[in-house]
């Protein structure tokens, strides 16, 4: 009987171990993926309405495509892709830029 409960623990154990390691490698993607989304953000920023342009990179592993909508203001819907257990994933953010104020 008592090994049964070994046994039983060992187990459950293992299966605790491998759930968080799953866990720890999709906050990993996570927070790779938001940071490639911001980098581009605040590039885009920085670059000033004018410079605003549709477009599409690799930051960090992550392809990361932008589109602008719009002429005033522009909206910019910026997506940065991954991939995680063989399916791709998307996270998005929409950015507003208007023009400078004389």
């Amino acid at each position: 009987m008592a090994l049964v409960v070994l046994a039983t623990a060992i187990l459950g154990a293992a299966a605790a171990q491998a759930a968080s390691w799953r866990v720890l490698v999709g906050s990993e993607l996570d927070t790779g993926t938001w940071a490639a989304l911001h980098q581009q953000v605040e590039e885009l920023t920085a670059g000033g309405y004018d410079r605003a342009i549709s477009g599409s990179r690799v930051l960090g592993g992550r392809r990361v495509h932008w589109t602008v909508f719009g002429a005033d203001p522009k909206v910019v819907m910026v997506v940065a892709e991954k991939t995680y257990l063989g399916e791709t994933l998307a996270d998005t953010i929409r950015l507003v830029l208007r023009p400078p104020v004389d």
